[in-house]
Protein backbone atom coordinates (compact mmCIF):
# COMPACT_ATOMS: atom_id res chain seq x y z
CA UNK A 1 0.00 0.00 0.00
CA UNK A 2 2.76 2.23 1.07
CA UNK A 3 4.42 1.20 -2.42
CA UNK A 4 1.74 2.44 -4.54
CA UNK A 5 0.82 5.81 -2.93
CA UNK A 6 4.75 6.57 -3.21
CA UNK A 7 4.64 5.59 -6.60
CA UNK A 8 1.42 7.95 -7.25
CA UNK A 9 3.17 10.57 -5.20
CA UNK A 10 5.75 9.95 -7.59
CA UNK A 11 4.19 10.21 -10.99
CA UNK A 12 2.19 13.37 -9.92
CA UNK A 13 4.99 15.28 -9.42
CA UNK A 14 6.97 14.05 -12.09
CA UNK A 15 3.72 14.93 -14.34
CA UNK A 16 3.53 18.55 -12.70
CA UNK A 17 7.35 18.91 -13.68
CA UNK A 18 6.38 17.63 -17.45
CA UNK A 19 3.58 20.42 -17.48
CA UNK A 20 5.60 22.94 -16.00
CA UNK A 21 8.71 22.76 -18.37
CA UNK A 22 6.39 22.37 -21.30
CA UNK A 23 4.72 25.39 -20.27
CA UNK A 24 7.90 27.14 -19.52
CA UNK A 25 9.34 26.42 -23.25
CA UNK A 26 6.62 25.79 -25.39
CA UNK A 27 3.97 28.25 -24.89
CA UNK A 28 6.77 31.73 -26.09
CA UNK A 29 7.20 29.58 -29.00
CA UNK A 30 3.65 29.15 -30.03
CA UNK A 31 2.35 32.79 -29.05
CA UNK A 32 5.40 33.79 -31.66
CA UNK A 33 3.55 32.46 -34.29
CA UNK A 34 0.07 34.79 -33.57
CA UNK A 35 2.20 37.92 -32.29
CA UNK A 36 2.31 40.40 -34.85
CA UNK A 37 5.81 41.87 -34.55
CA UNK A 38 6.25 45.30 -32.95
CA UNK A 39 7.28 46.36 -36.68
CA UNK A 40 6.31 48.82 -39.56
CA UNK A 41 3.22 47.56 -41.76
CA UNK A 42 2.31 49.31 -44.61
CA UNK A 43 -1.75 49.66 -45.31
CA UNK A 44 -1.85 46.56 -47.76
CA UNK A 45 1.35 45.22 -47.08
CA UNK A 46 1.60 41.31 -45.90
CA UNK A 47 3.00 38.20 -45.83
CA UNK A 48 2.63 37.44 -49.56
CA UNK A 49 3.23 41.28 -51.06
CA UNK A 50 5.23 43.75 -49.33
CA UNK A 51 8.88 45.40 -49.43
CA UNK A 52 11.82 45.80 -46.95
CA UNK A 53 13.98 48.65 -47.63
CA UNK A 54 17.65 48.32 -46.95
CA UNK A 55 18.79 51.86 -48.00
CA UNK A 56 17.74 54.43 -51.06
CA UNK A 57 19.39 51.47 -53.55
CA UNK A 58 18.45 47.85 -52.13
CA UNK A 59 15.36 46.08 -51.24
CA UNK A 60 13.91 42.74 -50.95
CA UNK A 61 10.01 42.76 -52.92
CA UNK A 62 8.13 39.64 -51.45
CA UNK A 63 5.14 38.93 -54.66
CA UNK A 64 4.06 35.68 -53.41
CA UNK A 65 4.39 33.17 -50.36
CA UNK A 66 7.36 31.83 -51.70
CA UNK A 67 9.11 34.58 -54.17
CA UNK A 68 10.97 36.87 -52.68
CA UNK A 69 14.10 39.18 -54.01
CA UNK A 70 17.12 41.11 -53.34
CA UNK A 71 17.50 43.90 -55.93
CA UNK A 72 19.83 46.97 -56.76
CA UNK A 73 18.52 50.03 -58.49
CA UNK A 74 20.56 52.60 -58.46
CA UNK A 75 17.42 54.84 -61.00
CA UNK A 76 20.25 55.56 -63.89
CA UNK A 77 17.31 54.37 -65.85
CA UNK A 78 17.94 50.57 -66.55
CA UNK A 79 15.55 49.42 -63.84
CA UNK A 80 16.15 47.25 -60.82
CA UNK A 81 18.45 44.48 -60.71
CA UNK A 82 18.06 41.41 -59.56
CA UNK A 83 20.54 39.84 -56.99
CA UNK A 84 19.17 37.26 -54.67
CA UNK A 85 16.20 34.95 -55.74
CA UNK A 86 14.46 33.20 -53.16
CA UNK A 87 15.22 35.38 -49.89
CA UNK A 88 14.18 33.27 -46.88
CA UNK A 89 16.04 35.39 -43.94
CA UNK A 90 18.81 38.03 -44.02
CA UNK A 91 20.05 40.87 -42.39
CA UNK A 92 22.77 43.85 -43.36
CA UNK A 93 25.47 46.18 -41.88
CA UNK A 94 27.13 49.18 -43.30
CA UNK A 95 29.14 47.24 -46.03
CA UNK A 96 27.50 44.07 -46.61
CA UNK A 97 24.07 42.18 -46.84
CA UNK A 98 23.86 38.80 -46.19
CA UNK A 99 20.76 36.20 -46.89
CA UNK A 100 19.56 32.59 -46.62
CA UNK A 101 17.99 31.79 -50.32
CA UNK A 102 15.90 28.76 -50.72
CA UNK A 103 17.67 26.69 -53.15
CA UNK A 104 15.77 23.53 -53.33
CA UNK A 105 12.27 22.14 -51.72
CA UNK A 106 10.39 26.23 -51.65
CA UNK A 107 7.09 24.64 -49.92
CA UNK A 108 8.41 21.91 -47.43
CA UNK A 109 8.47 23.12 -44.10
CA UNK A 110 11.09 20.71 -42.71
CA UNK A 111 13.24 19.92 -45.69
CA UNK A 112 14.47 23.18 -47.72
CA UNK A 113 17.79 23.77 -48.47
CA UNK A 114 19.68 26.69 -48.40
CA UNK A 115 22.32 28.73 -50.19
CA UNK A 116 23.76 31.41 -48.22
CA UNK A 117 24.89 34.94 -49.84
CA UNK A 118 26.79 37.78 -49.52
CA UNK A 119 26.82 40.86 -51.16
CA UNK A 120 29.16 43.43 -51.18
CA UNK A 121 26.65 47.35 -50.85
CA UNK A 122 29.77 49.04 -52.71
CA UNK A 123 29.87 46.93 -55.74
CA UNK A 124 26.88 44.58 -55.76
CA UNK A 125 29.41 41.67 -55.88
CA UNK A 126 28.14 38.27 -54.63
CA UNK A 127 29.60 35.19 -52.95
CA UNK A 128 27.32 32.09 -52.72
CA UNK A 129 28.03 29.96 -50.02
CA UNK A 130 26.43 26.16 -49.67
CA UNK A 131 26.99 25.48 -46.70
CA UNK A 132 26.02 27.43 -43.38
CA UNK A 133 29.62 26.57 -41.55
CA UNK A 134 31.54 27.70 -44.65
CA UNK A 135 29.20 30.91 -44.25
CA UNK A 136 29.69 31.99 -40.68
CA UNK A 137 33.30 31.75 -41.47
CA UNK A 138 33.32 33.73 -44.42
CA UNK A 139 31.26 35.52 -42.23
CA UNK A 140 34.23 35.80 -39.61
CA UNK A 141 36.40 37.19 -42.13
CA UNK A 142 34.39 40.06 -43.64
CA UNK A 143 34.09 41.15 -39.89
CA UNK A 144 30.02 40.58 -40.60
CA UNK A 145 28.59 40.24 -36.37
CA UNK A 146 24.45 40.67 -37.55
CA UNK A 147 22.68 37.54 -37.88
CA UNK A 148 20.05 36.36 -39.78
CA UNK A 149 17.10 37.35 -39.64
CA UNK A 150 13.24 36.05 -40.77
CA UNK A 151 11.92 38.62 -43.22
CA UNK A 152 8.51 39.32 -40.79
CA UNK A 153 11.22 41.32 -38.37
CA UNK A 154 11.57 44.05 -40.78
CA UNK A 155 9.57 46.85 -41.45
CA UNK A 156 7.21 46.33 -44.47
CA UNK A 157 6.01 48.51 -47.17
Amino acid sequence: MKKNRKLVLFGLVLLILVWTVSFVFLVPKISELFIEPNNYRADGANEAGNTIKIDDNYYVATTSATISTLYFDDFNGEGAKSLVEHVYKLNYDKSYIIVQSVKKNFYSLFSKEFNYVIVNRKNQKTITIENKDEFLKECKIKNITVELKAKNQFDWY
